[in-house]
């Protein structure tokens, strides 16, 4: 009997599904972190909203920073799971409080739900891809065996 594993979602397809994620880390997020969307606490009313908003943020930062981060580490052949975690993380929590900043808002507040949203993403994208915490290249010592 021989088994038959599924095929390994490709990139775009992965890329895709990623940021189905992003309102459930959003809400999640914004119950500890008051006061980015929902002014004066009005959390129920503004939910709606920010399932619309995180969804399309969602799908903005995995074509225009994930993406791009994937292939940038992929090029010079350091994608691990970790590093494009940290990278688009960052980036994320940056992209959010600069385009939400809001004299009447934390900003610490925008910082932390960003981060955690791209976090969000990210590993969603490296789980359904199987980018692996380790380096997937060969070790230096093998290479220069088997040349």
């Amino acid at each position: 009997m021989r088994i038959v594993y599924p095929k390994r979602p490709s990139t775009f397809e992965a890329a895709l599904t990623a940021p189905i994620v992003t309102p459930i880390v959003a809400s999640v997020a914004l119950a500890f972190f008051p006061d980015v969307l929902t002014g004066d606490g009005y959390y129920l009313i503004a939910l709606p909203f920010v399932l619309v908003v995180s969804l399309i943020f969602g799908y903005a930062g995995m074509f225009l920073v994930c993406l791009p981060t994937s292939a940038l580490l992929t090029r010079a052949g350091h994608q691990t799971a970790s590093a494009l975690c940290a990278i688009t993380s960052v980036l994320g929590a940056a992209g959010w409080a600069w385009f939400r900043f809001d004299p009447q808002q934390s900003t610490f507040n925008s910082i932390a739900v960003g981060f955690l949203c791209a976090l969000g993403v990210s590993v969603t994208f490296c789980y359904i891809r199987g980018i692996t915490i380790r380096s997937s290249r060969t070790q230096p010592a093998a290479r220069a065996g088997s040349a």
